[in-house]
C-alpha cells in the first residue's frame, strides 16, 4: 500500500537554472499549507503574502528560513498536486533551460495545472 505525496517540490531549483534570488517553490493542499502557516506564526516566523508581479502560479505565502527563501503554492485537492508532479518531474528530465517563458511553457505542457 503506497502512501500518496503530500507536497511537490518544484520550480527552478528543481528543473531550471537557480539564481541566489531563487525560491524553494513547494506545492501542497491549501489544509496542509493552513497547518504549516499556523506552526510558522507559533515560532515567530514572518510570512509574507505579497504575490510576485512575475508570478505565473498564484503562492499562498512567502517566508525565509535565514538565507533560504520558501513560496508555498496552494492546490485544491490530491489531483492537482499529482498534476504539479507530472510536470516537474518531466521537466526536470530535460537539460536546464535558462529561458523562463520557454520553462514554463514545457512545463505547462506535461500537464493541466
Amino acid at each position: 500500500m503506497g502512501t500518496e505525496r503530500k507536497f511537490v517540490v518544484t520550480g527552478t531549483q528543481i528543473y531550471g537554472i537557480a539564481t541566489g534570488d531563487s525560491d524553494i517553490d513547494i506545492v501542497m493542499e491549501q489544509e496542509d499549507a493552513e497547518k504549516i502557516k499556523e506552526e510558522l506564526g507559533a515560532r515567530g516566523i514572518e510570512i509574507s503574502y505579497k504575490l510576485k508581479e512575475e508570478a505565473k502560479y498564484n503562492s499562498c505565502f512567502y517566508f525565509n528560513l535565514g538565507v533560504l527563501k520558501f513560496n508555498i503554492i496552494c492546490v485544491e485537492n490530491n489531483e492537482a498536486l499529482k498534476n504539479w508532479e507530472i510536470a516537474t518531474e518531466g521537466t526536470r528530465k530535460l537539460p536546464p533551460i535558462e529561458d523562463r517563458e520557454e520553462r514554463l511553457k514545457i512545463f505547462n505542457s506535461f500537464a493541466v495545472i
